[in-house]
């Protein structure tokens, strides 16, 4: 389980239907294409916006702060915020 403190992170009109991406150790800002609400008969658990960076490369980017890669479903990275900080869970085996 991952938990991120940008949970329920929104676009703001601010934002010029930009948001601002961390990938590995590259920083880079993708355009918002279309938004996607929660519907699980859709495959959607997460909502959020289908993204292209310069280059045309589609990205999912979720209202949790998770980037995904698309059409890979691979998680790339997170929602960059300076301040931001991202903890990952992992359960004792006694807990399993």
């Amino acid at each position: 389980m991952i938990w991120t403190d940008l949970w329920g992170w929104e676009l703001e009109p601010e934002d010029n239907g930009q948001i601002t991406v961390r990938c590995g150790c590259f920083v880079r800002i993708v355009e918002v294409e279309e938004f996607h609400a929660y519907e699980p008969s859709a495959y959607v658990w997460d909502e959020g916006w289908t993204c292209f960076d310069g280059a045309g490369v589609e990205f999912y980017v979720s209202t949790s702060g998770n980037v995904w890669l698309e059409p890979e479903n691979k998680e790339v990275g997170m929602i960059y915020a300076p301040n931001a900080r991202k903890v990952e869970y992992m359960p004792d085996m006694c807990e399993m």
